[in-house]
């Protein structure tokens, strides 16, 4: 499915698009030779549609140079532990974004971190692009935990948040938010103000929007252990799965 969200506020055409690319060209080609044949016109009329375009599993090393379409560029990180390769994400951008796009340089594998500057009301989106190897291959790693120790980083008061990618995680129909006893806060006396009673209704955001609160996921199936990594990992930081909620 391909989605476009805006980039900022008020203004149209910017927009970002999220690709896996093994999952649209059905393990053909990696990234790295799909830029350099007869496919490339193809792909690069859909790259053109977006301000910044983002490709997880790319496949593609330091050596590799990109033929991107006239007035972009890209920047990639690449996996570098096996000899083969595998993963890796590219984030491929207008020329003109340069100025206000920072990639941070961490150790983490499995996500790029980019820093867009003071597109919604003077706040910074920080932006993770995220690939994590299914679990049980012989790419899979614990490692996947540094996300959101590099997240905690960079996160500030006048950061917003936003991760996408292929996490491999299913999560069902599992609720990605905190569950509050009423009664319990009302005996420990818990008011509106405090901190923690801020941290544990932060769910009420969504309502605030027009968000759904509870999720019409697609994927009824079992939850696998990247699933509930992925649903502790947005309690403990105020995060929620766009996937199946829809907003005004």
């Amino acid at each position: 499915m391909l989605k476009t969200v805006p980039l900022r506020t008020g203004q149209q055409g910017d927009s970002l698009f999220l690709l896996n690319l093994l999952t649209i060209l059905k393990s053909r080609v990696s990234m790295s030779v799909v830029l350099r044949t007869n496919v490339t016109k193809e792909f690069n009329e859909i790259i053109i549609n977006y301000d910044i375009f983002i490709c997880t599993e790319s496949k593609i090393d330091n050596f590799d140079v990109l033929n991107v379409p006239e007035g972009y560029s890209s920047f990639s990180k690449c996996r570098k532990q096996f000899a083969k390769k595998s993963g890796g994400i590219t984030v491929i951008f207008k020329n003109e974004l340069k100025d206000i796009l920072n990639f941070q340089n961490t150790d983490c594998e499995f996500v790029l971190w980019v820093e867009i500057e003071n597109i919604i009301e003077q706040k910074h989106l920080l932006l993770g692009c995220i690939y994590i190897p299914p679990e049980n291959s012989k790419y899979s790693s614990q490692e996947s935990d540094q996300i959101e120790g590099e997240l905690l980083s960079f996160k500030t008061e006048s950061t917003v948040t936003a991760l996408t990618g292929d996490f491999n995680a299913r999560s069902s129909t599992l609720t990605d938010y905190i569950v509050p006893d009423d009664k319990l806060m009302r005996f420990l006396n818990i008011d509106e103000i405090n901190d923690v009673h801020n941290y544990l209704y932060e769910f009420q955001k969504l309502q605030e929007k027009n968000i759904p609160v509870e999720r019409s996921s697609e994927d009824r199936g079992r939850c696998n252990n990247y699933g509930y990594k992925m649903l502790n990992f947005c309690k403990n930081n105020s995060i929620f799965i766009a996937n199946g909620r829809s907003y005004m």
